[in-house]
């Protein structure tokens, strides 16, 4: 198995360790640091998030000759998975990146787990182009437009998905206003915390507004949750160090 060993600015450095359990069944015996692997953060400023080189160093001396092979194999295995993971994308990524593209056309998460969200039809155009880019993805990758109707019922739906979603939202940003308070009553909030508080803020005072426009939705709810997150985050502001 591979333990994380130690982890920092310039490097993140793991052990493959052998367990062996006793012919009994009732003891584990463990060999440390059959080898170290060690990625290599690219500290470059051009450098992509994430980029880096990976060393593997075997240290065979401390299990028996006859497990070398199935060692170095593994090795093998997991140099060829650092490279293919290196230069292409998983499917797990593609999808995390698509969603945050398709959050920041400040859509609505209409189904909670998501897959499903409403975008404004002023967005027609850069869906289209993302329709079109996922089609090429293969495998059965699809994105489906549909339009709705411009419905008493439909907006409706709309308008209370997204109620539910800055619900959420201002209150995930409530517990981290509070632990942020906690810590400036112990004089260690910083100014660069509070200032990402207020960026998140922020987004959604503008998001809010933006859909207040496009849906004709009711903000008294959320304006006074949201006068309430600003002063918090000026008094903050205030205690930053």
């Amino acid at each position: 198995m591979i333990r994380r060993v130690r982890r920092d600015d310039h490097a993140i450095t793991c052990h493959l360790v052998r367990e062996v359990r006793d012919a009994g069944r009732t003891r584990l015996d463990y060999t440390d640091k059959v080898a170290e692997i060690t990625f290599i953060r690219d500290r470059r400023p051009a450098a992509a998030p994430g980029a880096g080189t990976m060393d593997v160093t075997p240290n065979l001396d401390v299990i028996p000759q006859r497990e070398h092979e199935k060692v170095l194999a593994l090795l093998d295995v997991l140099s060829q998975q650092f490279e293919r993971n290196r230069r292409y994308l998983t499917g797990d990524k593609i999808r995390a990146m698509l969603r945050v593209y398709i959050e920041s056309l400040v859509a609505i998460k209409v189904r909670p787990s998501g897959g499903v969200y409403f975008v404004h039809r002023h967005q027609a155009g850069a869906l289209e182009a993302l329709r079109i880019l996922i089609s090429r993805f293969g495998a059965g990758s699809g994105l489906y437009p549909v339009p709705l109707p411009d419905q008493d019922a439909m907006r409706e739906m709309v308008i209370e998905a997204w109620r539910s979603e800055q619900r959420a939202d201002l209150q995930r940003l409530s517990a981290e206003i509070a632990e942020a308070q906690r810590a400036a009553a112990s004089g260690t909030v910083t100014t660069a915390a509070v200032q990402r508080l207020y960026g998140k803020f922020r987004r959604l005072q503008d998001e809010a507004g933006e859909h207040g426009r496009q849906l004709g939705a009711d903000l008294d709810e959320m304006t006074a949750a949201m006068d309430l997150a600003s002063t918090q985050i000026a008094a903050l502001l205030t205690k930053a160090a």
